[in-house]
């Protein structure tokens, strides 16, 4: 692949959300961190929530620290489908910084209809992060 790293980005995010999903998510991680700022830009400018949520698990899978206000931004996302993406990619990604994420977001979902619920699902999520350190 030749180009700027944003081409090649821009590239990689389009292949995502076909065929080629699988390779196309690991040639995007492989970038490296570079490439982060990028697929959060693809990620803030996205209207399809489909498209939100798969952007959401690729930023999930370069398992660094720098793609958690992404995954936070994604635990304000209407759509259930990007939520539980962003929530599973906290957990993954994981640590100190990933539990101040998941607990201020705890506070936030008094907003959503089903605020109980999600409540339940980010203290179990709180659970998986503090036992796998």
């Amino acid at each position: 692949m030749i180009g700027t790293l944003e081409d090649q980005v821009a590239e990689l995010v389009e292949q995502l959300h076909g065929r080629s999903r699988a390779s196309a998510l690991c040639n995007l991680t492989g970038l490296g961190t570079a490439a982060i700022p990028l697929v959060e830009a693809a990620y803030g400018r996205e209207a399809n929530a489909t498209r939100r949520a798969t952007l959401v698990q690729a930023l999930s899978q370069f398992r660094d620290t720098a793609v958690l206000p992404a995954l936070s931004a994604g635990l304000r996302d209407l759509d259930d489908r990007v939520w539980k993406e962003a929530l599973d990619g906290i957990v993954t990604v994981g640590g100190s910084l990933a539990l101040q994420v998941l607990r201020t977001a705890r506070e936030a979902v008094g907003t959503f209809k089903d605020a109980a619920e999600r409540r339940r699902w980010i203290d179990e999520a709180v659970e998986q992060v503090t036992s796998s350190r």
